[in-house]
């Protein structure tokens, strides 16, 4: 009982600085929420360290559900609101999604529980290497649909250094093996590696991360038209009434804008074809309330002849039409992970889901100025979004977001959604403008600057100038996680090196 209270308590502090059900908005940056989280995550590895293998699953099994309660808790939202679940059976539901969702750190424990390193080798180090790297290597390609890794307690001291060099993976796997040193050795052995860790923390601070290259400027526009989502399931199928008010609010708010304006996820709802969107066809009425500007940029749903529609992202720029489609869907949620083989099991199962995977992810460029489009949780995957930039020859001055987070009503997912924008933001050293139906819309800035960001559940527009320029890609950017991978490595050459010092001396 007394190691389940203490997993619950280890929970409660590693979720307590992130936006979640006791702050809606998290405790925000500063070394505080660091050491917070930080302390709450010493006690999980402490716990699946040092307890016997049952013992330990339950406590990983309660660590995660309050976890769950703290800071998913609306991930049921939708199913109570729209499907009449009742709160404490979706909220079980929940739990259970929770723990599918974190999965790989059950598989990490199945290994350290059940496999006998000693037969490998009995020196510590090795296998505290070993966990690591699994433990970053799961982080990183493990489907999840809103992860939250422990690395990500690093945004709270603000730092594109330590994001830009290897992403989450790489602070996941540099507190984790450093936390298993830390529990494994002795008092003296404890205040060093701590104290090496505050003073590198430290040092990154004086690191000069300034952008080079010419400063330009350009205005910019986020309608945030504040759409319940009952309003659009009625426009997206049709309902002339909902889809007239949707548009006539996006149209008010528009009148607002004083740059280039951007509208959120699907804000025109009706799933029409890519050729209907092309100017032949502007005696559409759609088209009086859209193309009232030169320059506009949207989501909208694109339907493929007879299949069905993707998420996609237009640009609208003077008579001519720039798409993005959305590339990655949410597994489990918008599609099955199982690759080529999830039609088929889906079709066995029953399973429909209402949109299809695009393949038009190509670079919006408008007036000089070059943006990469992401739709709704594509910005949470550093992966895909990498491998994006990677195949194009010139890099963008920004990245754009837009998304629909109206799904999870007044709760604070919006919050740990721009939060995740603002830490990719860093990742890759460009900034990030988001477009959000409820909010939260706003420009996340790759040096650690505070963001620009509109109120939650607001009709209203976000004007502003802001400065871009031509950047660099990162070294996370460039090598993914063989950045984590080479870290590792040059930590085990190190060992041997030292072992053999050790040996001739």
């Amino acid at each position: 009982m007394a190691s389940l209270s203490f997993a619950a308590l280890g929970a409660f502090l590693f979720s307590l600085p992130f936006p979640g059900i006791i702050f809606t908005a998290g405790l925000g940056e500063g070394w505080p929420s660091f050491l917070i989280a930080l302390l709450g995550l010493s006690v999980l590895v402490r716990g699946i360290l040092r307890l016997p293998k049952r013992k330990s699953f339950y406590f990983l099994m309660m660590f995660f559900a309050v976890h769950y309660l703290m800071t998913f808790y609306w991930v049921t939202f939708p199913i109570h609101e729209f499907k009449g679940i009742s709160k404490p059976v979706s909220h079980l539901l929940g739990i259970v999604f929770f723990l599918i969702n974190f999965g790989h750190y059950f598989l990490v424990w199945v290994l350290t529980k059940n496999f006998n390193f000693e037969k490998f080798s009995k020196d510590e180090s090795l296998r505290f290497l070993a966990v690591a790297l699994l433990v970053a290597t799961l982080d990183f390609y493990y489907p999840q649909i809103l992860p939250v890794h422990a690395g990500h307690i690093f945004y709270f001291l603000s730092s594109s250094f330590w994001a830009s060099i290897g992403g989450t993976s790489f602070l996941t796997f540099v507190l984790i093996y450093g936390l298993l040193w830390f529990w494994n050795s002795g008092p003296k052995f404890k205040l060093t590696i701590a104290s090496i860790f505050v003073l590198i923390l430290l040092g990154v601070e004086f690191i000069d991360q300034s952008e080079k290259g010419e400063a330009k400027n350009i205005k910019v526009s986020l309608v945030q038209p504040n759409v319940p989502n009952l309003a659009k399931i009625q426009a997206e199928f049709g309902e002339r009434q909902a889809l007239q008010s949707l548009m006539q609010i996006l149209a008010r708010q528009t009148r607002l804008a004083t740059g280039l304006v951007f509208w959120p996820e699907t804000a025109v709802p009706l799933h029409v074809s890519y050729e209907e969107m092309l100017p032949g066809e502007r005696q559409n009425w759609l088209y009086r309330e859209i193309f009232t500007r030169s320059t506009l940029v949207f989501g909208a749903y694109l339907r493929e002849g007879d299949k069905k529609a993707t998420n996609s992202l237009l640009a609208w720029d003077s008579g001519k039409l720039q798409r993005y489609d959305k590339g990655y869907l949410k597994p489990f949620a918008e599609e099955l992970p199982f690759g080529d083989a999830s039609p088929m099991i889906a079709n066995l199962i029953g399973l429909e889901y209402p949109v299809i995977r695009g393949f038009n992810q190509n670079l919006f460029e408008i007036n000089g100025v070059r943006f990469f489009g992401s739709v709704c949780y594509e910005s949470l995957k550093p992966n895909y979004v990498m491998q994006m930039l990677r195949t194009f020859k010139i890099r963008p001055h920004f990245l754009i977001n837009v998304a629909n987070d109206g799904w999870f009503g007044k709760t604070s997912q919006p919050y740990l959604h721009f939060l995740m924008n603002e830490f990719l933001s860093e990742q890759l050293n460009v900034p990030i403008i988001r477009a959000a139906n409820t909010g939260i819309s706003g420009i996340a800035f790759p040096d650690g600057r505070k963001s620009l960001t509109t109120a939650w559940h607001q009709e209203t527009v976000l004007n502003a100038e802001i400065t871009y320029f031509e950047t660099r890609p990162t070294l996370f950017e460039k090598l993914g996680f063989l950045s984590t991978f080479g870290f590792a490595a040059l930590l085990l050459l190190t060992h041997f090196l030292l072992n053999f010092l050790k040996r001739k001396g």
